[in-house]
């Protein structure tokens, strides 16, 4: 997986497929890789009986406490979320699965 070099200063919002169920997740973290292999590996209670799961796109947010906010707003308004896809907002890895 290609993910950026993780930096402590910065947070991360990102969207998982889950290629089970075919629906989205999106969460945020400190530390990218570490949760995406959280999720990979059936650590995560919400994405446990949804795996496999692929990372589809992530989102570098400057200020690590704003990550898990902009994940809430993104939760509550999907119109939110895509209109920030469309600006280009996010890093798609896989633009098919979104």
């Amino acid at each position: 997986m290609q993910t950026p070099t993780m930096n402590n200063n910065v947070g991360y919002i990102y969207i998982l497929k889950s290629l089970k169920d075919d629906k989205n997740y999106i969460g945020s973290s400190n530390n990218l890789d570490r949760r995406i292999r959280e999720h990979q590996s059936g650590l995560v209670k919400s994405t446990r009986s949804r795996r496999p799961i692929l990372l589809i796109a992530y989102r570098v947010v400057d200020d690590l406490t704003h990550a898990p906010l902009l994940e809430k707003e993104y939760k509550r308004s999907h119109d939110k979320l895509r209109r920030h896809l469309e600006r280009g907002l996010f890093n798609i890895i896989d633009p098919e699965k979104l």
